[in-house]
């Protein structure tokens, strides 16, 4: 396709975003509301070949946007010359992001920004001055709903109220409470199942091999109508070691929930802060426990005894072949094990390769 098109038949793009950072005013911000001052405002200033690029629910401190990253690949691509929103913050929260689109971006593409409310075209440089300030009082609004909402949020949780979208296998949503959790019966046994073979002493791979045999259908199966086009008929049973090793740690199964378990670090970021299990903030006996607490307790001393004997990352040995040895008969990685149980003087004589397959299914 032609980069470089004529000016009459480049697009006129009408940007439009909702999320809940915008309170209480949703009807004054709908997206309905905010195509029809958009186009309203086009018409009447003469700009033609008009396209909404619409974002219904996302939030404006975080840049991934679907609609949003199509319309800058358009941009780069010299699809658009005018970019029109009803104001500054449905461009975006984020004051620094915001800033470096108004001020470098769009301008190196030679592309006309316009914010209705805000008075702001690009083409009048006087009004400069004022932009980069709105856009930090807009990154301010967002900070302050984001902590007003995270308050709530808190609260609730510490009232007993489980919040999570989905409620944790094992357990379903109360219909008569959707913060109140009651065990499943289809799931509930196979948790207690869970737990019974680490009592045994089995590790979490033994157990994932022994689900994946015995053809004990995995989690994802049971939301299939939610999340059918992720799920592969062929793995199943395809259990995850690390998802056992959140089912045999987390609190939800002996009656109580968590909150504040991984926090996320700042509002303008997705990363989220790990909290150990033992340091998570607790609300005891919330909800009926599919293990009673002093069983729990004890699946927690014997995953702490087994953790102390094999400890990966805290050792001497350096990797030099790390993703570089393969296994002969499946190619899969092979991963370096310390295992301290052994009575050896070097840290090499305690080392050894498995397959991570091997680990995994045994085979």
């Amino acid at each position: 396709m032609e980069v470089h098109m004529e000016k009459d038949k480049k697009v006129t793009a009408l940007y439009c975003r909702l999320s809940k950072d915008d309170g209480s005013n949703s009807e004054s911000l709908s997206i309905r509301t905010q195509k029809a001052m958009l186009m309203e405002y086009a018409t009447r200033n003469g700009f033609g070949n008009c396209q909404y690029y619409v974002d219904d629910g996302y939030s404006g401190t975080n840049s991934e946007r679907p609609a949003f990253q199509e319309l800058l690949d358009d941009i780069r691509e010299g699809k658009v010359a005018t970019v029109i929103t009803k104001d500054q913050s449905r461009l975006g929260r984020n004051h620094i992001e915001t800033g470096t689109y108004m001020e470098i971006f769009f301008p190196e593409h030679g592309v006309r920004y316009i914010a209705i409310n805000d008075g702001y075209d690009s083409n009048e440089q006087s009004q400069m001055d004022i932009a980069p300030f709105r856009n930090i009082i807009n990154e301010m609004y967002a900070k302050d709903t984001s902590r007003k909402i995270k308050s709530a949020l808190r609260t609730r949780k510490k009232s007993g109220k489980y919040i999570s979208s989905g409620a944790p296998f094992g357990y379903q949503k109360d219909p008569a409470d959707h913060n109140h959790l009651v065990i499943d019966p289809n799931t509930a046994p196979v948790v207690e199942y869970i737990y019974s073979m680490a009592e045994e002493g089995l590790g979490l791979h033994r157990i994932a091999k022994r689900l994946h045999d015995e053809k004990v259908l995995k989690p994802c199966y049971y939301k299939k109508e939610m999340f059918g086009r992720f799920i592969d008929d062929e793995k199943m049973y395809d259990w995850d070691s690390a998802y056992i090793s959140q089912v045999l740690h987390s609190p939800v199964y002996a009656g109580h929930i968590i909150y504040e378990a991984k926090p996320t670090v700042s509002m303008k970021s997705k990363k989220r802060r790990y909290i150990p299990f033992e340091e998570r903030a607790i609300v005891p006996n919330t909800h009926e426990a599919i293990i009673p607490q002093d069983r729990w307790e004890n699946v927690q001393r014997i995953l702490y005894s087994r953790s102390s004997s094999f400890m990966c990352d805290k050792t001497d040995y350096d990797n030099i072949f790390k993703g570089i040895v393969r296994c002969a008969d499946c190619g899969r990685t092979m991963l370096v094990k310390v295992e301290h149980r052994r009575k050896r003087n070097s840290v090499l004589d305690q080392t050894f390769y498995c397959c991570s397959t091997y680990r995994k299914y045994g085979a």
